[in-house]
């Protein structure tokens, strides 16, 4: 039997990415939030963070493991309607990317990588990309690497 089809991963097959959530990006995230009128401490928006992200699993009343990431960018618009500020979905994008921007140490492509990807595409294979990873931050990481 021949193969047609290949599938693979992103993050740890083709893509070596390592993120920290610092104290750091908590206080930059926090900035931004402020300069649309949404004032919270770093802690003060981590804790809120992590508080809407367990409300939000716990609804869909499954342990976190069964079911997929809640999307970041929803948790951050939460946050800006919480302090009443209009315009929430918009600044939940952005404040999502600048989150991860700021947490990335290093993004890049493992090495070989394009070469083996033309190799196998020129050898008639297709080639699909299967990921749980949240599209607010791939859909970008992509299109830099």
């Amino acid at each position: 039997m021949k193969y047609t089809d290949l599938v693979f991963d992103l993050y740890g097959t083709l893509v070596d990415i390592h993120t920290e959530e610092t104290d750091l990006v908590w206080e930059k995230t926090a900035l931004y939030f402020g300069f649309y009128g949404a004032h919270y401490t770093p802690g003060e928006l981590k804790t809120a963070f992590q508080s809407a992200l367990k409300q939000r699993e716990a609804k869909a009343g499954q342990s976190y493991e069964c079911y997929p990431d809640i999307p970041f960018e929803e948790i951050m618009a939460q946050l800006f309607r919480e302090k009443g500020v209009s315009g929430g979905e918009a600044l939940g994008v952005n404040a999502a990317q600048l989150f991860r921007i700021c947490s990335i140490e290093y993004v890049k492509l493992y090495p070989g990588v394009r070469e083996a990807l033309a190799r196998l595409r020129r050898d008639g294979y297709r080639l699909w990309l299967l990921s749980n990873a949240q599209r607010i931050f791939t859909a970008y990481e992509l299109r830099h690497l």
